[in-house]
């Protein structure tokens, strides 16, 4: 399993996922949970090759632990109830695309600007 390089559990009806749940997925480069019933998200695996996560279409109200994947280029979290704007996405350096349409956003965080 610690080969495994993507990883789908879309479109299920996930609730809850342990915090070290893909801890040891070193190898993961994209993960695909849209589509299920989040409410909270921390399980982000500690990855350096991880590009792309999905989490858009789930109920999201928050969102954690996205340094451990500093080398995202890929985060879709639209169609959530995020209320405010997650401040760990700002260290994401290597950000390409980021996809928040659809939450209950009230404002956006300034330093958004200093994404590259």
């Amino acid at each position: 399993m610690q080969n495994l390089t993507h990883l789908n559990l879309a479109k299920n009806k996930i609730q809850v996922i342990e915090d070290d749940a893909f801890s040891f997925l070193k190898n993961l480069v994209e993960l695909d949970l849209h589509q299920n019933q989040l409410r909270h998200f921390d399980s982000v695996p500690q990855s350096k090759k991880l590009d792309i996560l999905s989490l858009a279409f789930n109920f999201l109200e928050s969102l954690g632990n996205l340094e451990r994947a500093p080398n995202l280029t890929v985060l879709d979290l639209h169609n959530n109830k995020l209320q405010e704007f997650p401040e760990t996405i700002i260290d994401l350096k290597q950000l390409k695309t980021l996809k928040l349409s659809n939450n209950d956003l009230h404002d956006i965080n300034p330093r958004i600007s200093l994404l590259p």
